[in-house]
């Protein structure tokens, strides 16, 4: 992250944190069969930095329903985005 609020400073980032339930995770991996089962279940850890400016859930959801959440949401960003947050806080 460190090196993401560096390499990103003066552009305009929004953080979308794509959520869905680790047992969907798990079922989905069994259905694909082509990954190991926990695999996207361990990738999860990305989303401890805990800033983000829209969230969407895939677990019942489905891509064009969150994509369209996410197009939504844009119209009622907060002013100061999560990017912004993060680099103030690592600037403090």
């Amino acid at each position: 992250m460190a090196d993401l609020l560096t390499t990103l400073g003066g552009y305009d980032v929004t953080l979308v944190e794509v959520r869905c339930a680790p047992e969907e995770l798990d079922r989905r991996e069994r259905v694909r069969a082509d990954r190991t089962i926990g695999l996207a279940r361990s990738q999860t850890s990305v989303y401890r930095i805990g800033e983000f400016d829209i969230v969407v859930d895939t677990t019942r959801s489905t891509a064009d329903e969150c994509a369209t959440a996410i197009i939504q949401a844009f119209g009622v960003l907060p002013l100061v985005k999560a990017f912004d947050r993060l680099r103030a806080r690592r600037d403090s």
